[in-house]
């Protein structure tokens, strides 16, 4: 029996070894899972998050186009200035939105590349597929992403087009304020030359008709 005992000890060594083995490997397989969900979970959430904000940015700006499509106010009604640097604050954070959607953007291509190289370490386990599937789905999305950003980035042209436009009119609206102002300027000069004139006239005829009794008095 004690030879048996100590014939069977290496094999069992052996098999409690290969438990281990099998014990620590399907505890980090665990802890990859438990990462890759909370990984997708993240990613969910700042999908939603920007998808919030493409959706309010794109309502904020069929507001813009429907007040803009309104009768232009009369130019005292107009604060040109105003306008111009809301527009440029709106522009300035569209540009920050699509700077942070570029910075998401390469965020996610870096964590697909590290879920790739993961899946390739584990290409033996059956959850690959569960994972590639996941990984499919945020290349999807991650290309929703990336038409999102293109339409924020024609949205920011748009309002940059609109900026300058307006400039446009409000200077065109300062000339042909300054041309009035010229205009009239020049035709108050002529009334008081008139007025002048005529002032000179009744004056004239003033002494005219002094002029006219006196003789007829004589």
């Amino acid at each position: 029996n004690a030879e048996a005992s100590s014939s069977d000890c290496p094999h069992r060594q052996q098999l409690e070894h290969t438990l281990l083995h099998c014990q620590t490997q399907s505890e980090i397989l665990q802890a990859t899972r438990d990462n890759y969900l909370s990984i997708i979970d993240e990613f969910k959430r700042d999908l939603e998050e920007l998808t919030e904000q493409v959706e309010q940015q794109q309502l904020q700006q069929s507001t813009q186009s429907t007040s803009q499509s309104c009768p232009e106010p009369e130019l005292h009604c107009v604060d040109p200035p105003r306008i111009n640097c809301e527009l440029e604050i709106q522009n300035e954070h569209l540009a920050c939105q699509i700077q942070g959607l570029q910075g998401s953007l390469q965020d996610r291509d870096n964590q697909i590349d590290q879920l790739q190289s993961m899946i390739k370490s584990y290409s033996d386990f059956s959850e690959n597929n569960r994972l590639k599937g996941e990984i499919h789905e945020l290349k999807q999305k991650n290309c929703d992403l990336s038409r999102q950003m293109r339409e924020l980035k024609s949205l920011l042209n748009n309002q940059e087009e609109q900026r300058v436009e307006l400039c446009s009119k409000y200077e065109n609206l300062m000339t042909s304020f300054e041309d009035q102002c010229q205009e009239f300027k020049g035709a108050k000069r002529k009334v008081q030359s008139l007025q002048t004139r005529l002032d000179q006239v009744e004056q004239l005829q003033v002494e005219l008709r002094t002029e006219a009794k006196m003789l007829r008095e004589e």
